[in-house]
């Protein structure tokens, strides 16, 4: 693959408080709290693509925490960069990233050159963790005594 340039500067400089404020969110529903460590995770990813590169075309849209192992949206299979994240079996770790973002030259080489996924990864980490005690606290568990992590 070649040299990977790594962004562990700018992620460290982001998780100790991305931690602090998911362990912390709360609100007066389940849903609410959900909702809010969703939030975070966007907002942080997206601040910190912005400090690594000011003149990307990013907002809150173009990266988002999703539940589901399986993300929708991305069909457009003729990109290197989505062909790269679908074939990993890694990937998605709950979060998806709009084919806006994935169109932009820029972004693509901040992928395919760094480590940013794996940045993305262990918020994505923390933020699943967050939802399944949330769920937890509320006493939302399938029949079969799984969680239930929206």
């Amino acid at each position: 693959m070649g040299y990977q340039k790594s962004y562990s500067g700018v992620f460290n400089k982001y998780w100790d408080t991305y931690r602090q404020k998911v362990s912390e969110s709360q609100s007066a529903s389940q849903a609410e709290s959900i909702q809010n460590v969703k939030d975070i995770f966007t907002q942080t990813v997206v601040k910190m693509l912005l400090e690594i590169n000011p003149n990307l075309n990013i907002n809150q849209n173009d990266i988002v925490y999703v539940s589901s192992e399986v993300v929708d949206g991305m069909t457009d299979k003729s990109d290197d960069v989505k062909n790269r994240l679908e074939n990993d079996e890694n990937y998605p770790k709950h979060y998806k990233i709009s084919d806006k973002l994935l169109g932009e030259p820029e972004f693509v080489k901040m992928i395919e050159e760094s480590d940013l996924i794996s940045c993305f990864d262990k918020f994505a980490e923390i933020t699943t963790n967050r939802i399944v005690h949330i769920s937890k606290e509320h006493g939302h568990e399938k029949a079969n005594g799984k969680r239930i992590i929206h």
